[in-house]
Order: C-alpha cells, then sequence, then structure tokens
C-alpha cells in the first residue's frame, strides 16, 4: 500500500516541478502580462465605455455616417476625426451597441461599421442614445460606491460600538 502511494505521490511531484521549472517562452508571457494589466478595465465599475467618451463615439458615428455602406479601419476613422488612434480603436472595440466588426480579409485590416440598430438613427438619436448610456453608467458607479461608503459607515458604526 506504502509503495503504491509513495509512486503516486512521486508522479505528482514530478508534474510539479515540471511545470515551476519549465521557461515560458517571451511570447506568452508578453500575451499574459498585456492580459493581466488589462484586467482592472475588464471590471465593470472601473470600465467607462460611454461615459467621458461621448465626443469621441459621436464623431466616428458621424464619420460613419458620411460615409455610408462603406467599411472603415481604425486607422480611416482616426484620421477622419482627428482622434488618437489609441482611443479610437478603444472606443470601436469596446462599445459593439453601436460599432460592428468585419471579418478581416487577406488584404485589408479590421473593419468597422454602425450596428444596423443605430445605423437608421439620425446623429441626434444616436447622441441621446449615447448621452443615455453614460447617463446609465454614472447612476450604476454611483450606486456602487455609495454602497461601499454605506458598509463602510456601518462597519466602523459596529466596530465603535463593541
Amino acid at each position: 500500500m506504502y509503495s503504491s502511494m509513495y509512486s503516486a505521490m512521486r508522479a505528482i511531484a514530478r508534474r510539479v516541478s515540471s511545470a515551476l521549472f519549465t521557461r515560458v517562452s517571451p511570447r506568452l508571457h508578453t500575451r499574459y502580462s498585456s492580459r493581466m494589466a488589462s484586467r482592472t478595465s475588464r471590471l465593470p465599475i472601473t470600465r467607462m465605455r460611454f461615459r467621458g467618451h461621448a465626443e469621441t463615439l459621436n464623431a466616428i458615428c458621424r464619420c460613419l455616417q458620411e460615409h455610408p455602406k462603406q467599411a472603415l479601419t481604425a486607422a480611416q476613422l482616426a484620421d477622419f476625426t482627428d482622434r488618437p488612434f489609441a482611443d479610437v480603436h478603444q472606443r470601436l472595440s469596446e462599445t459593439p451597441e453601436l460599432f460592428t466588426t468585419l471579418p478581416k480579409t487577406a488584404t485589408s485590416n479590421q473593419r468597422y461599421r454602425l450596428t444596423l440598430r443605430i445605423e437608421h438613427k439620425s446623429t441626434e438619436e444616436i447622441a441621446q442614445f449615447i448621452r443615455d448610456q453614460s447617463r446609465s453608467e454614472t447612476r450604476i458607479a454611483a450606486a456602487f460606491i455609495s454602497a461601499f461608503v454605506g458598509l463602510f459607515v456601518l462597519f466602523s458604526v459596529m466596530s465603535a460600538l463593541n
């Protein structure tokens, strides 16, 4: 009985040591590091997709409305709207309610269009939609912050009574 248990534990120890001491490729390490760096932006509270970005979103939507039936890349949209490429690319990738991604082809980069729901709206209706989403994000953030402050006050009062 002890010999089978010993051999099982030895096999587990070998697997663990090989996992600990194998070299991770730099490419995999870089991808992992970039995922870890963007982890805070994945939290719904810290990621404000509309709030603070309404001007950029409206500019991108206007640009796509000025070029109907045409899919544009992030670089083209950055040039047309005179916005930084990083900001335009982040807005395009983080707001699937407004923009749809077209598949890459062998000869072109990733292209974007307005979603069908948004495409048929006027500029004022799109701006109102963005304002409503921004207001909604503000309300959600305020609710979480007030809940956190309320819990902090409750715990401090409870600890002061004890």
